[in-house]
């Protein structure tokens, strides 16, 4: 019998303020991948705390051409421990 399929996050749009606004008040350490350094079209915030990836990932911000997103995951997971 097939199982149901697993909850799937949301993914917010946002604007570029508001996400950094969201990585500054965000209340743990996150990690950037790639890092921060590193010229990237593509980049993707990383809570540790929260497993890891894919599951860890609480926000992403890419560049295509003129085009540019960001998005935070919605609702922000909670530590299950």
């Amino acid at each position: 019998m097939r199982q149901p399929f697993k909850f799937r996050e949301q993914w917010l749009d946002v604007s570029r303020e508001e996400l950094e606004v969201f990585l500054r008040d965000y209340p743990r350490q996150l990690d950037a991948r790639p890092p921060l350094g590193r010229k990237a079209n593509y980049r993707e915030w990383l809570d540790p705390a929260l497993g890891a990836w894919p599951d860890s990932a609480i926000a992403k911000a890419w560049k295509r051409g003129a085009s540019s997103g960001w998005q935070i995951r919605q609702p922000i997971p909670t530590q299950e421990r």
